[in-house]
């Protein structure tokens, strides 16, 4: 069966599901650092947080702009911390408010990651782009920011609202 629906793009949708697809698979792996082994979920998790610490943003925020749902962001968190890549803090007026920073040996781990990561997979990326205009990179972008975002529309749940009775009107003796 054709599908017809998804006209020129077809390719393109493919090629999208089977990175998604691919990625997915890559991440439950834990074969990335030197020392200690980590997937990309958590490279991702170290990344964001490097670029962001100086907001002192806490674990909901930060779960938020990564796309995950807070208790898996904190699970993956808390396996972070048990591996030595992170350090957890609370805001001294709010032990609730907990705020997460890389260690020294998660900026180390990083660091040799990051050297590994450009040369294996990057480099060859970065060289393709180069040879792509700014303005289609940024749309590609663009579409790549609208795709990651979809899900968490389906899934976003409706607001709460408040309900009233329709009250039925009594019938009365005429009606009958």
């Amino acid at each position: 069966m054709k599908l017809e629906w998804l006209g020129k793009y077809r390719k393109f949708v493919g090629a999208l599901y089977r990175s998604a697809n691919t990625y997915s698979q890559c991440c439950r792996d834990n074969s990335l650092g030197e020392h200690v082994k980590f997937n990309p979920y958590e490279v991702q998790t170290l990344e964001w947080i490097l670029e962001n610490e100086d907001k002192n943003k806490n674990m909901k925020w930060n779960a938020a702009h990564l796309g995950m749902r807070p208790n898996t962001y904190s699970k993956n968190i808390q396996k972070m911390v048990e591996k030595g890549l992170l350090e957890k803090y609370h805001t001294t007026d709010n032990k609730k408010n907990v705020i997460i920073r890389v260690s020294d040996l998660g900026r180390k781990e990083y660091e040799a990651y990051s050297r590994y990561a450009y040369k294996k997979w990057f480099e060859d990326l970065f060289a393709m782009l180069d040879e792509i205009p700014e303005e289609y990179v940024e749309k590609f972008t663009d579409i790549l920011r609208f795709w990651g975002t979809w899900p968490s529309k389906v899934n976003t749940p409706p607001e709460e609202i408040g309900l009233v009775k329709i009250e039925q009107k009594k019938k009365s003796a005429t009606d009958e």
